[in-house]
């Protein structure tokens, strides 16, 4: 196989060399000329490498190196494309020369160079796979943010909406509350500084049949005083059956004036109207009776007479005359008007019925049953004599007609 190389090698050298003609100046081919142009023999394109290095051969003496450079890069891919080439294993089979050894180490073959593609392969599918994953993480991460932060800011918006809420809710409450602390000052203030009955009957509950008993009552026994209003001392609101009712202790001076302040606050008790506006109860104001108080006792009435009272537990073994003297039917009671507590009357309950668990259970302090501590309360109580009476101070309480003063 040299020997047929050798020869070709000669053959074209003297070819060159006899013409007594100029060598034909070679012109080196630009990298994307080399790779448009395919060569003649083999159909493949010639290297970029291999035009460089072709290029930069200048002299006639390196024509044959330019011929076997050539050579060599059209046999490697013979070589490269079809395994069973006879030339290509010839060439393969040679031994190389130190510039052609040279030579192949700057232009790397297509084994290496596909050993090569393929570790860059390797290296950016890896590559390609690492991104990939970072990615999915990426996503994952952002849904699950999403996700949990729209959540949470939801809960948060939820929150803020709630304290929002509750915030105007007390601030709303803290309004009500100075207007109506506003709406008792003004009710209690006009009601005491009223200079005649019709005024005052203004601001109060039920003004019509209020005006009919204040006009009977002041020109009877009560004196109608003028005062005037010093503030509220003291407030408290209670709800009897389905009514608000604020009681309020109101520090007054009179008209007439030079005293000052009263040592004793009047208390008043007012129910809340639809408007938002307070009228006073004239009726627990002056504990107006509903009868004479006493000519019931002077007549010894047998007909029911309901009265404004202080009632209080008598004792056990207390007095029982007459048509009550069997003390185990009845129990009794020490009842009074206000002011006159000491023309008492002695009312008696039949021991076990409605009215008496009543009585007990009002006039027994709470949470000392067990002593039999007694106190003093205020209530409406429907009272009779007994037929043929036997004296003016025992009376039958037949009812409670209610636990205070006021009626709604």
């Amino acid at each position: 196989m040299k020997n047929k190389k050798s020869k070709n090698n000669s053959t074209d050298e003297s070819e060159f060399c006899s013409s007594n003609e100029e060598l034909p100046e070679v012109l080196p081919l630009t990298e994307d000329e080399a790779v448009k142009n395919p060569t003649n023999s083999g159909g493949e394109e010639i290297g970029a490498e291999l035009v460089t290095i072709i290029a930069e051969l200048d002299s006639a003496s390196d024509l044959i190196q330019r011929g076997e450079l050539y050579q060599n890069d059209v046999l490697v891919a013979r070589l490269e494309h079809n395994k069973d080439d006879t030339l290509g294993k010839s060439f393969r089979s040679k031994e190389l020369s130190e510039v052609d050894l040279s030579e192949r180490e700057i232009m790397p073959t297509l084994e290496d160079q596909w050993i090569q593609d393929e570790s860059n392969s390797a290296t950016v599918s890896w590559v390609k796979w690492f991104i990939l994953l970072g990615i999915l993480l990426a996503m994952s991460a952002g849904i699950w943010a999403f996700i949990n932060l729209s959540g949470e800011e939801v809960d948060e918006g939820e929150k803020a909406q709630e304290i929002k809420e509750i915030a105007l809710v007390s601030v709303q409450s803290d309004i009500d509350d100075a207007q109506n602390i506003a709406n008792v000052s003004a009710c209690v203030k006009n009601y005491l500084e009223a200079t005649s009955i019709e005024e005052r009957a203004k601001y109060c509950r039920n003004q019509e049949s209020t005006l009919r008993k204040m006009t009977k009552s002041y020109g009877n026994e009560l004196i109608f005083d003028i005062y005037h209003f010093e503030g509220i001392s003291k407030s408290s609101e209670i709800r009897m059956e389905d009514k608000e009712i604020t009681i309020v202790s109101a520090n007054i001076s009179s008209q007439s004036g030079g005293t000052g302040v009263e040592n004793k606050p009047k208390s008043l008790l007012l129910e809340k109207q639809e408007d938002g506006t307070y009228l006073v109860d004239w009726d627990t104001a002056v504990v107006y009776q509903p009868a004479d108080w006493n000519a019931f006792i002077a007549d010894r009435n047998t007909e029911a007479h309901v009265f404004r009272l202080e009632a209080r537990e008598r004792i056990n073994y207390g007095p029982y005359l007459y048509e009550f003297s069997d003390d185990n039917i009845y129990q009794a009671y020490r009842i009074a008007i206000r002011g006159n507590a000491e023309k008492y009357l002695i009312g008696y309950t039949k021991k076990g019925s409605e009215v008496d668990e009543i009585m007990k259970s009002l006039t027994l302090v709470k949470g000392n049953k067990n002593t039999g501590s007694r106190m003093t309360v205020p209530m409406m109580l429907k009272l009779v004599f007994p037929k043929g009476a036997q004296s003016d101070q025992c009376v039958e309480i037949l009812e409670v007609v209610s636990d205070s003063w006021f009626l709604p």
